[in-house]
């Protein structure tokens, strides 16, 4: 599975891109969280009452989730990688595993 990247401020918009027709709703998505717990939990319970697609939450540190989705590969379960650290994110594109995000979004 690709992984979609999103920062903080874009994850509403990350989570309508990737939450359409690629996840069945009482499947949800998973979104590997290395921002503000507090705040994650927030937005996701808004998205979730706003859509009904379940938002699953992993917390934890952006070094680990970016060695972690590298290490899963295609079979990550992560939909959404929410970080702002750029070494982070270069190793997880450096790995070929960001979705591709269309311009007019």
């Amino acid at each position: 599975m690709k992984i979609a990247l999103s920062t903080l401020a874009g994850a509403a918009m990350a989570l309508g891109l990737i939450a359409g027709p690629a996840m069945a709703e009482d499947q949800g998505i998973v979104v590997y969280n290395a921002q503000h717990e507090s705040l994650a939990k927030e937005w996701a319970a808004g998205f979730t009452k706003e859509t009904g697609i379940k938002v699953t939450l992993r917390n934890g540190g952006d070094s680990d989730f970016s060695n972690q989705i590298v290490a899963e590969g295609a079979a990550s379960p992560a939909d959404v990688f929410l970080t702002e650290n750029s070494p982070a994110m270069a190793l997880v594109e450096a790995a070929g595993l960001f979705a591709p995000v269309d311009a007019d979004t």
